[in-house]
């Protein structure tokens, strides 16, 4: 067993907020906010008031995740069952508030890759920067987010 670890942050012009209510919404948004998930495996598990356990992914990936949040801007995820990650695999993110109104977003990834599935992802990730390659998917959660914020205004 090889625990790949990754760490990155990303700023974003949305308030910590916004970022956060985006980021713990498992309604049928989620696969919007994240384009790497497909709507068609995207499904809420279980639900509780700051957790939920979902299924979700895209293509041949799959993971099981339970996921937990708290105000103070922590959002922690497990992995219970995938094709592409050893189960007990983290993610750990973190979202404060900047002094001009938006927001940093840190996260940190332990990944120990499993199968044909997560051979490829690791190969993937491995040939384009490691760290950088899960963060160009939190800078396009991030745009797509404000993008669905602005639309979402607009019907208001």
């Amino acid at each position: 067993m090889i625990v790949r670890r990754y760490d990155f942050s990303v700023e974003s012009p949305l308030s910590c907020g916004q970022v956060l209510e985006a980021l713990t919404d498992f309604s049928d948004r989620r696969p919007r906010y994240f384009s790497n998930l497909s709507a068609g495996t995207y499904s809420v598990l279980e639900r509780g008031d700051a957790w939920a356990r979902v299924r979700e992914g895209t293509g041949p990936f799959f993971s099981v995740e339970r996921y937990t949040w708290s105000p103070e801007g922590r959002i922690w995820s497990v992995i219970e069952d995938s094709n592409v990650s050893a189960p007990g695999g983290i993610t750990d993110v973190r979202v404060s508030a900047r002094a001009d109104g938006g927001s940093l977003v840190r996260v940190h990834m332990e990944r120990d890759f499993r199968g044909l599935a997560g051979l490829f992802l690791l190969f993937s990730a491995s040939l384009n920067g490691g760290s950088r390659f899960f963060r160009r998917t939190y800078v396009r959660v991030l745009r797509n987010i404000a993008r669905e914020t602005r639309r979402e205004r607009r019907k208001a």
